[in-house]
Formats: structure tokens, C-alpha cells, sequence
């Protein structure tokens, strides 16, 4: 995984320079942590928690007008989900 990290962050960094990085990893951080925050009232497991931290980062990276495949959003989130 930690490979995976460094591949896709020197991809965006060459892409959309570190600002998005960064931006990228808090999204993740804090999409993340609501989701676990809600999970036990919403029921979400495994692959619903997934998609709806991806649902969020989404919403708050349009707003950057930053787009990213499902891939590279795994890989932040599955990050922020090991720290």
C-alpha cells in the first residue's frame, strides 16, 4: 500500500502540485472519520463506508474543480483508514 501512496502522490503532485495532495489526504481524513462517526446508526459496513467517504471527498473535490478515479481515492482513503 505505502507504494501506492508515493505512486499516486507524485502523479498528482506532478498533476495538480502538492495543494492537491494535501487537500486530498484532509478530504479523506475527515470523510473518513464521519463516516465511521454515523456508521453505527446508519448500519453502513465495509463497502458502503467506502463508497460513501468516496461520495464526500467527491462532493467537497468538485468544489476544487479536482477530479479523481475511485483507484486513487481508495488509496487515500484506505491511508486515512490506517492512521
Amino acid at each position: 500500500l505505502g507504494i501506492a501512496v508515493k505512486a499516486v502522490k507524485d502523479y498528482l503532485i506532478k498533476e495538480g502540485g502538492e495543494k492537491t495532495v494535501k487537500i486530498v489526504e484532509i478530504l479523506a481524513k475527515n470523510s473518513v472519520n464521519a463516516v465511521e462517526q454515523v456508521a453505527a446508526e446508519t448500519g453502513y459496513k465495509g463497502e458502503e463506508k467506502l463508497e460513501q467517504a468516496r461520495i464526500r471527498i467527491r462532493a467537497e473535490l468538485n468544489k476544487f474543480n479536482i477530479s479523481m478515479t475511485d483507484r486513487d481515492l481508495n488509496t487515500f482513503i484506505e491511508t486515512a483508514v490506517k492512521q
